[in-house]
């Protein structure tokens, strides 16, 4: 559906962020609720403008949370119920508050902050495509309160009686925010009842300081974040070479020479391909030599997970093992692959390794990159789950 921006939901909310943060930059005065100053605001900001925006369903969110909401509860020797539920229990005393909370904040300092993330900079909302923007995730009051780490409740005047909605998580290699939606706040933007402020979650700086990064220990941020980048993750394409047919060279080299609307819909989805187009142009076009000249405008190419794999005939010769293993390969000789890497040659179409076969595979992480002809214009995109 439409919006004010003219834009899917994902896409206006985003911009709306944008509209706040970059009135928040101009102000004099902090906000009220401390989360920014106008400094802290132009490096928010900045790292809005380079993000990469992806969608997920509200639901997804939602399990997640709901998933760590309950280990935590349990791992800390409670019977499950919502961390806010059990804050407002009259029976949860604040020796058992203390205690509570001081199981969480040692669990968080354990939980590494993701370094394997689609792009440096990201940008998640939980809203659907296609859905109303006005029905994004509802936060209770406890619930802002512990994204804030304030109790909203004790602030005065025009504080009381706002309702919350989660618009999404803006994590980069510097910093993690989460933005929420305060409805009724007595500062607004173009005349409208509410305001957007982003709450630090993670930051390098106090990583430097103190060893730990995460800030706001109560509110669950430190399995949040990487469950989020984990689940971006998991959706990977797995090429397969092939040789083009006639018609795929020809349609090919008409379909690639169309600009996209900015914003535009990439489906991630985990999915082998064929890899037929670099093919097509190769013979299309002997002097591209990969170059990506051939494309009329510049894309963003997510981080994935690589894999080289490399077999032959037992044995394999020991000076050989050892310069694979030094280079970071798993060698396989007698054993049978792991598990892991049993389903990388499944998913990749490679046969199993034989039982006179020797096998070595070398997994990592490549980051996230822009492509395109250098001078073309860059063309941003939502990814949808």
């Amino acid at each position: 559906m439409s919006t004010k921006y003219g834009m899917t939901p994902v896409v206006s909310v985003y911009f709306e962020c944008m509209e706040e943060i970059r009135y928040a930059a101009n102000q004099a005065n902090p906000s009220t609720l401390r989360f920014n100053t106008a400094e802290g605001s132009s490096i928010i900001w900045a790292l809005l403008r380079d993000a990469h925006l992806f969608c997920i369903p509200i639901d997804t969110y939602a399990q997640l949370y709901h998933q760590i909401d309950r280990s935590l509860t349990a791992d800390c020797g409670y019977e499950w119920q919502s961390q806010a539920a059990l804050l407002l229990d009259d029976d949860f005393g604040d020796a058992e508050a203390e205690a509570f909370a001081d199981t969480i904040d040692k669990q968080t300092k354990l939980q590494p902050y993701p370094q394997n993330r689609p792009f440096d900079t990201i940008f998640i909302s939980p809203c659907g495509l296609d859905g109303d923007p006005s029905k994004m995730l509802d936060l209770t009051e406890m619930q802002a309160s512990i994204f804030f780490g304030q109790d909203l409740s004790q602030l005065d005047g025009p504080f009381r009686g706002c309702s919350y909605k989660l618009m999404g998580f803006l994590i980069s290699e510097s910093r993690a925010f989460v933005f929420i939606k305060i409805k009724h706040h007595p500062r607004n933007v173009s005349g409208q009842e509410y305001a957007i402020a982003p709450s630090c979650l993670w930051s390098k700086t106090e990583e430097n300081l103190h060893g730990n990064g995460w800030i706001k220990q109560m509110s669950n941020a430190a399995w949040i974040i990487p469950g989020l980048v984990d689940y971006l993750n998991s959706f990977q394409r797995f090429i397969v070479s092939r040789n083009p047919t006639f018609g795929e060279r020809y349609n090919f080299k008409r379909k690639v020479k169309t600009i996209p609307k900015p914003y535009y819909e990439i489906r991630l989805q985990q999915e082998v391909v064929y890899d037929h187009q670099e093919q097509a142009w190769k013979q299309v076009d002997s002097r591209s030599n990969g170059d990506s000249s051939h494309y009329s405008y510049r894309f963003g190419v997510k981080g994935h997970e690589a894999c080289r794999i490399l077999r032959g005939t037992l044995p394999l010769d020991k000076k050989y093992e050892q310069k694979l293993l030094k280079r970071g390969y798993k060698v396989y000789t007698i054993t049978s692959p792991s598990e892991k890497d049993a389903e990388r040659l499944l998913v990749r179409h490679r046969k199993p390794k034989g039982a006179r076969e020797w096998l070595a595979i070398l997994s990592y992480f490549r980051d996230g990159y822009k492509k395109g002809p250098v001078g073309a214009p860059y063309i941003p995109a939502i990814r949808t789950t």
